[in-house]
């Protein structure tokens, strides 16, 4: 799916749960049609695709700095245990 319809997709779904998450939306969706309409198509799907990249990169870093830390601290219980 392209990166302009999953955004209109999703804000017809968030238009009914949290108005301030819609306000929010509505105006990322109004300053993406205004790039769009400078650089056209091609360079807003370019700038989408960067963006899904990086957020994809840092959701990694996130998962696998939670992961290490539950893995620290359950050793450190375990450790606590075996006294």
């Amino acid at each position: 799916m392209s990166p302009i319809l999953q955004a209109l997709q999703e804000s017809v779904q968030w238009e009914h749960s949290d108005p301030e998450q819609s306000k929010k939306l509505n105006r990322l969706i109004s300053l993406h049609n205004k790039v769009q309409t400078q650089f056209g198509l091609d360079f807003v799907n370019e700038l989408s695709t960067a963006w899904d990249e990086l957020h994809d990169a840092e959701l990694d870093r996130a998962y696998e700095e939670g992961f290490l830390t539950a893995f620290r601290l359950w050793m450190e219980v375990s450790a606590i245990d075996a006294r």
